[in-house]
């Protein structure tokens, strides 16, 4: 699929090339003027400081680590709320380590600092997981995944779990002709899209989807 991906995204470039437009413009025209980004690692308080709109940390325990490894990952979600203020976006990265049980816990623990979204908490495949974490979420918590799904077919299936984002990367899931059509299945569900990563790649269709003004640095 990764073949597959950047052939289809060589293909878009070749298209802008011949007709003398960026690809955003194919895909329809930019419904902004800018993208927010916001950035991944320990630190989103440097983030913070280089303009980033949000964090997104990884979690170091998961359910062989048991409450104390939750108490941990709380301490750390805590301590950068304290130094990023309330409104600045924090969130999790679960990295498909966690099982609904302990997910759930987490999430709710996390609660109180005004995460904004817990991410890949199960492997990809767990879509009854997805859909019992999403049901057992705090309100006002987002559930996404999609980073590792590779045909349309299973994002279809990630969407009718109810999840609030999906993240597909472009380099991953067959290009942006795939991602066009991911979006448009989060769209009939109003679902958001928040691409993984793939740089500029994704750039252009994020500005052009009229649900989503933020992407992933």
């Amino acid at each position: 699929m990764n073949t597959i991906s950047c052939v289809d995204l060589a293909l878009w470039d070749l298209f802008g090339k011949v007709v003398g437009l960026p690809v955003y413009k194919l895909l329809g025209g930019a419904v902004r003027d800018e993208i927010q980004f916001y950035a991944t690692g320990a630190r989103p308080d440097l983030a913070q400081e280089m303009g980033f709109i949000g964090g997104k940390m990884p979690t170091h325990w998961g359910p062989h680590d048991g409450d104390a490894g939750i108490r941990k990952d709380v301490a750390m979600v805590a301590d950068m709320r304290e130094k990023c203020g309330p409104d600045f976006w924090l969130m999790l990265d679960c990295w498909m380590s966690q099982d609904v049980n302990y997910a759930t816990k987490l999430a709710h623990a996390c609660a109180p600092y005004n995460l904004k979204w817990i991410e890949e908490c199960l492997p990809p495949q767990q879509y009854e997981g997805y859909r019992e974490l999403k049901r057992q979420a705090p309100a006002g918590m987002m559930v996404t995944s999609g980073e590792h799904h590779g045909t349309l077919q299973s994002f279809r299936t990630l969407s009718e779990t109810g999840i609030d984002i999906m993240q597909p990367d472009v380099g991953w899931c067959g290009g942006l002709t795939t991602l066009v059509e991911i979006a448009a299945i989060a769209k009939a569900r109003g679902q958001l899209v928040v691409p993984h990563g793939s740089s500029v790649y994704s750039h252009h269709a994020v500005i052009t989807l009229p649900t989503r003004r933020s992407a992933s640095f």
